[in-house]
């Protein structure tokens, strides 16, 4: 067998077991034949087997190193004869620049290379079913997105510029502040009145990111490149590198990651749509915007209701907040 060279294409073979390799003619396992930077010519092929076998390494006084490996390559020697090395060994014992270090780093490149290009290969053959359960999530996604987009469309302007900076910010807390008014005489008889702040939490609101738009942006960007991969994956070619065979592997393989993003998606519309919708009119302090977003709200509930009864609906949920807390009244913390 000639010698290798860059152009001449790899043979990648892998034994799985000790007998294979006694069948090769020119292997010797009765006399196993030494190996050195002298003598090597050429790789056969790389070994995986259970019981660990001697390595024929040839040291500097003349002995095989015999030390015990489950994993190396079987290499041809100028002679003709054929022994085995264990991975360590053609590793460290041989010369950083010895033909036996270079053989073995482009044989496993290469071998690696084409386990990834089969690996395509299964990919490429679940690709109908794959790109069923990608187009359901997103279609699933731009369902959820439409109704979030309906349900903001109804939102008054600062309360829905409070929603996404809450999102911004993973924040969930719903704050108040709770005053009190404490009259009291003080050491020259006068009256005063003392005034007590106590910032409360009046609830939470969850599921927030769906009023982030890069959490459906993502999702469709990520299903876009699923897309393209299987495209381009459609026509790879034999020569293709191993870091183009991992970047579409990769990203063909970002379905399970994407299903599942999906998922907690629609989950968190479930959750923010599960929550006391009513806590929204605690994010601004102008009245009347209030009004519209207990209006809003509670017509999202399902009940048909005018203006002034949602803010009487409101002024009473107050009413029960303030006697909670035992507050005279309460603010809204900006």
């Amino acid at each position: 067998m000639a010698k290798k060279t860059d152009d001449t294409p790899i043979e990648i073979r892998t034994f799985a077991s000790y007998q294979e390799i006694e069948k090769l003619p020119g292997f010797n396992s009765e006399k196993p034949h030494a190996v050195n930077n002298e003598n090597y010519k050429c790789l056969l092929g790389d070994y995986w087997i259970e019981d660990e076998v001697n390595c024929c390494f040839q040291k500097d006084n003349g002995n095989l190193c015999l030390e015990g490996h489950k994993f190396g390559f079987v290499v041809k020697l100028i002679d003709g004869g054929i022994t085995i090395v264990g991975n360590q060994c053609a590793s460290k014992r041989f010369g950083a620049d010895s033909s036996i270090k270079q053989d073995k780093n482009k044989y496993l490149n290469e071998k690696r290379r084409r386990e990834k290009f089969a690996s395509l290969f299964v990919l490429l053959d679940n690709k109908e079913q794959h790109l069923v359960t990608l187009n359901t999530a997103l279609n699933s996604v731009q369902q959820a997105q439409k109704r979030v987009r309906d349900f903001i469309s109804k939102l008054e302007p600062a309360t829905y510029q409070a929603l996404k900076s809450m999102a911004r910010t993973n924040s969930s807390a719903v704050m108040v502040n709770a005053i009190t008014y404490n009259k009291y005489t003080d050491d020259d008889g006068e009256e005063k009145t003392e005034r007590r702040i106590a910032p409360t939490k009046l609830g939470n609101l969850n599921g927030m990111s769906i009023f982030l738009d890069s959490a459906f942006s993502s999702i469709r960007s990520a299903s876009n490149s699923v897309k393209s991969a299987y495209e381009k994956a459609e026509h790879v070619s034999e020569k293709i590198r191993a870091a183009d065979l991992d970047n579409l592997t990769a990203t063909i393989n970002d379905i399970d990651r994407i299903v599942s993003e999906v998922g907690v998606l629609l989950k968190n519309e479930t959750l923010f749509f599960g929550n006391d919708l009513l806590l929204l009119c605690f994010l601004v302090d102008e009245k009347s915007e209030r009004y519209k977003t207990a209006k809003t709200v509670l017509e999202h509930g399902g009940q048909v209701i005018g203006k002034d009864k949602a803010k009487n609906l409101l002024l009473e949920k107050e009413k029960m907040i303030k006697k909670s807390l035992g507050a005279d009244r309460i603010s809204v913390r900006i």
